[in-house]
């Protein structure tokens, strides 16, 4: 195989386990990158038994009109907690930031400089990268107080 990574042997019998693309939903939401990221997805799905695909030129036109009128509730919108009350200590945004260099240094060199699954992937992990780094900043500027301890604990101690 010219494949530079192993081969799960469950694949081997029923389908050929190779990434066929890397879709970030960051690209797909971009308005400047969710049609090509669209027409990506389309490029695979193409000729696929059982899959009917439009044209790549109708794509950007589709793209902006289910992205610009769609009502249904998406992530930013959802019941319950909001998107800024999900947080990460700094020790754990530094352990990610470690693991995403890590898997850019790995997927952007070697067999791997090349192939364009990687390639994207790579452009995946900096966009990840910037983020974390902005994330895990602001909190260096801003830290998290340190809450109060509770008024029993001390009781609890004597007790």
């Amino acid at each position: 195989s010219d494949r530079p990574w192993p081969i799960d042997p469950r694949c081997t019998d029923c389908m050929d386990c190779v990434p066929a693309l890397v879709v970030t939903h960051e690209k797909l939401a971009n308005v400047t990158t969710g049609p090509d990221e669209l027409t990506k997805i389309a490029g695979v799905l193409r000729g696929k038994n059982g899959m009917t695909v439009i044209s790549d030129e109708a794509i950007p036109c589709v793209w902006h009109e289910v992205w610009e009128h769609n009502t249904a509730p998406s992530i930013d919108d959802r019941a319950g907690l909001a998107t800024e009350d999900y947080g990460f200590t700094n020790d754990q945004f530094e352990r990610i930031l470690i693991k995403l260099e890590e898997m850019k240094n790995k997927y952007s060199s070697g067999v791997w400089a090349s192939n364009p699954v990687a390639i994207d992937l790579v452009s995946a992990f900096d966009i990840y990268i910037a983020n974390v780094t902005e994330e895990l900043n602001l909190q260096y500027l801003s830290p998290v107080p340190t809450p109060p301890t509770d008024p029993t604990y001390y009781q609890s101690l004597v007790d």
